[in-house]
């Protein structure tokens, strides 16, 4: 997560666009004109990337949708660039990739050398982001060799550090310490503020990273001290999140407390959630070294509270919170917190983990039967030879206890593995159901079609659908369940998709019951899309009409899920070895779902006939548990 952080900073380099300025470019918009227009909503763009990314990702579309109306590709080329550092602001990786990729492709070769070097800065930092890092290496140093050749030391020296800041991803650290270097040098020598804060922040996390505190204290308070005479709040935050963290390093908590304290409010003024959460953990630290662990132990549970599973500060702030508990001798909370902790990172150092939980179990079970023997004695005055002999034989229980405890944990977690490792088999066989090399050739045929007929900037939109339903996939192959309103955009992705490839010869419909609370409710994932993949492939593919409906229904404790079409029926050979081969993998899920819910859970496939007995269409009803 730090990574991540420090390589933000650094690629949304600081750049100063007074309101003045800005007045400028809005007055420029009424007097330009061609690709003179598309430069001033460029600028426009680029002014609003640290303030406000709504009006950046407004601004470069606006350039963008000129650049395509002029068909100028410089201009087109220049207007995705912008279009990929929004995209990346906004956290969408995959789009920016594209936008990236798309300025590098329609760059004209006799284009500004200056140029190609931004986009492909641009290009390697996508490439970190989506962790490609031999690929982040080789555009970062791309582009610093382009800005070498131009003498264009500022953006040289931001090359550089890019370099280090992937280097140090891979724990090339000599390597990224020598790049660092070279980019300060350059930022000194030339007084290149903008790249020589975030170097300066980069290299004192560096150090930090080796518990070198004294290194890193002296790094970041440079920058704090650059930010502060140049009023520059972001810049002032982060330097007061390292110092936060060296102090406290060194044991100096009334420092890491003030400076914890001075960061805050600056990410709360600026409206970073992220990381106002990372602060308020190293606040945390500060006061539990300070001894205020009551205090620490409110604002780690605050911030917990506030941190999603996927948020990197959330595992250092459950070891956190089960250490204030030890402190403040709560052996059960630190019990309850160590084993969420576990259950959440049980991948790092597991068997350690595992003992921890055992000896943390003891301790609190002691604990327990001591407290019980004490209150006996009060009220009793038990004579010392009986408490010695309730003593022995409380031990023993509790010895006898602890090995049913572990025993059990150990039969249930191996029954518990066995389950998981069927489950996974099935899933990876779903997986491959739902991954139809033949539907993601044909989308993306029928994708590329659009783009090179129709307007481009649909078809990127398109682009943005297919990636967000295959990361929809791949990410709900792993959940057991997943929330109903997921579920429904990964259906209307992959229908639309469909109606893409087959140019909207066919409809659809998705109807939800009104007593289904789709913001609170929780199903399996992926259970509808095998049985639409065969309607459409198998049912409706030759007709001009075809019909799909979908609809989701609560009976009970059950939810009903009925696909109809309008197609040719079970008839067909193919249909029935697709059909089968889907209901077949279906019914191994249900029936896994059926034994870990002693519930029954069932699909049926059948033709719907008319009156006369003709088939009209084929209709699938699935019986599924939910979750609320």
């Amino acid at each position: 997560m730090e990574k991540i952080f420090l390589f933000f900073f650094l690629f949304v380099s600081i750049r100063i666009f007074g309101q003045s300025q800005q007045d400028s470019l809005y007055h420029q918009l009424n007097i330009a004109h061609g690709a003179e227009l598309v430069n001033t909503f460029a600028e426009l763009s680029l002014s609003y990337r640290t303030t406000s990314t709504d009006s950046a990702q407004k601004y470069a579309q606006e350039a963008y949708r000129l650049s395509i109306k002029l068909n100028n590709n410089l201009s087109k080329a220049m207007a995705l660039q912008v279009m990929g550092m929004v995209k990346n602001l906004r956290m969408e990786r995959d789009s920016s990739l594209y936008y990236y990729q798309k300025a590098l492709e329609l760059l004209p070769q006799n284009a500004d050398k200056r140029l190609e070097g931004d986009i492909k800065n641009g290009l390697g930092g996508a490439y970190l982001y989506l962790n490609q890092l031999d690929k982040s290496v080789e555009m970062f140093t791309a582009a610093a060799t382009i800005y070498e050749g131009l003498g264009d030391v500022r953006k040289s020296a931001a090359a550089y550090a890019n370099i280090a800041i992937t280097l140090n991803s891979i724990d090339s650290d000599e390597q990224a310490k020598y790049y660092f270097h070279k980019a300060l040098k350059l930022a000194d020598t030339y007084n290149i503020m903008t790249t020589k804060l975030p170097v300066l922040v980069n290299i004192s996390t560096l150090f930090m990273k080796h518990e070198q505190y004294d290194s890193a204290i002296y790094y970041a308070q440079q920058c704090y001290n650059i930010s502060f005479q140049n009023k520059m709040e972001y810049g002032k935050a982060r330097a007061l999140s390292v110092l936060s963290q060296a102090y406290s390093g060194k044991g100096l908590y009334e420092k890491g407390l003030a400076s914890a304290e001075e960061g805050a409010a600056l990410y709360k003024s600026m409206g970073n959630e992220v990381l106002l959460r990372l602060i308020h953990h190293r606040q945390a630290i500060a006061l539990r070294g300070l001894g205020k662990n009551k205090e620490a132990l409110d604002l780690a549970l605050q911030t917990l509270d506030k941190t999603e599973s996927a948020d990197g500060i959330r595992e250092a702030l459950l070891s956190l919170i089960h250490e204030i508990y030890l402190d403040l001798g709560d052996t059960k909370k630190a019990l309850e917190y160590y084993k969420l902790y576990f259950e959440e990172y049980e991948q790092v150092e597991k068997k350690h983990n595992q003992d921890v939980v055992a000896e943390l179990e003891t301790k609190y079970e002691t604990e327990k039967k001591s407290r019980e023997i004490q209150a006996l004695s009060d009220k009793a005055q038990i004579q010392e030879l009986t408490i010695r002999q309730q003593k022995i034989v409380i031990g023993i229980s509790a010895f006898a206890f602890l090995i049913s405890i572990i025993l059990l944990f150990l039969f249930f977690r191996q029954r518990s593995l066995m389950r998981k490792n069927e489950l996974l088999i099935l899933q990876q066989r779903f997986f491959r159901a739902q991954l139809n090399p033949h539907f993601i050739f044909n989308a993306l045929t029928g994708i590329q079609k659009f783009v090179m007929k129709n307007d481009p900037m649909q078809g990127g939109s398109y682009i943005a659908k297919f990636s967000q339903l295959m990361r929809q996939v791949l990410e709900h192959s792993r959940d057991e369940f997943v929330p109903f309103e997921e579920e429904l955009k990964s259906l209307t992705n992959y229908l639309d998709l469909q109606q893409l490839r087959f140019e909207n010869k066919f409809k659809y419909s998705i109807i939800v019951d009104e007593l289904i609370d789709r913001g609170k409710i929780k199903m399996p994932p992926m259970f509808a899309q095998p049985f639409i993949e065969n309607a459409i492939e198998h049912g409706i593919a030759t007709k001009a009409d075809g019909q799909i409906n979908i609809t989701f229904k609560m009976e009970g404790d059950h939810l009903k899920l009925n696909i109809k079409d309008n197609g040719v029926g079970l008839s067909g050979k193919s249909n029935s070895e697709h059909l089968s081969r889907a209901t077949s993998i279906t019914n191994e899920r249900l029936q896994l779902l059926s034994g870990k819910r002693k519930k029954n859970y069932n699909v049926t496939v059948e033709n719907i006939l008319n009156e006369s007995g003709r088939i009209e269409g084929v209709q699938v009803s699935l019986t599924l548990p939910f979750l609320i």
